[in-house]
């Protein structure tokens, strides 16, 4: 986090000099500091694993994303099929609330699903055409966001 307020301040101050830099360390040590008391942060120790975990998981949802889309071109163009909207609910068994988060946007962002309410693990899903409800509860997301709980 330390770093990300570092270059935020450099790109955001238009300057590299050297107290420019000083200043935006300076600043970022105040803000990570502030925000870990005010927020609840929790440093955690780094992990290479986790960060290789964490890259798979993004370039598996940006993998979701893409195959939605083109799933949802096909039922649209599709002129004798009718869509058949549904909303299914199912429980993720996540069991912190940066996973539980972290799934429904995923859902949200791919193609023809939305999250439409969370309470604890359980999800409501909103899904344009049942075919794309089917397997939900086992999708890869869920798989993926399990082993980094058991990482974190």
């Amino acid at each position: 986090m330390p770093l990300l307020y570092v270059v935020l301040w450099i790109v955001l101050s238009g300057t590299l000099s050297w107290e420019s830099c000083l200043c935006g360390v300076i600043a970022a040590v105040v803000l990570t500091v502030v925000s870990r008391k005010a927020l609840g942060y929790r440093f955690r120790r780094f992990s290479f694993r986790c960060l290789w975990k964490k890259t798979i998981y993004f370039l598996a949802l940006i993998w979701e994303i893409i195959l939605a889309a083109l799933r949802i071109i096909v039922l649209i163009w599709r002129p004798k099929r009718e869509l058949r909207p549904q909303i299914i609910y199912f429980d993720s068994g996540l069991q912190t609330n940066e996973a539980r988060a972290l799934l429904a946007d995923s859902i949200t962002l791919t193609a023809g699903t939305i999250t439409v309410a969370a309470e604890g693990s359980e999800l409501c899903v909103h899904t344009l055409d049942q075919t794309l409800a089917e397997g939900m509860e086992r999708c890869g997301f869920v798989r993926r966001l399990r082993e980094l709980e058991e990482e974190g």
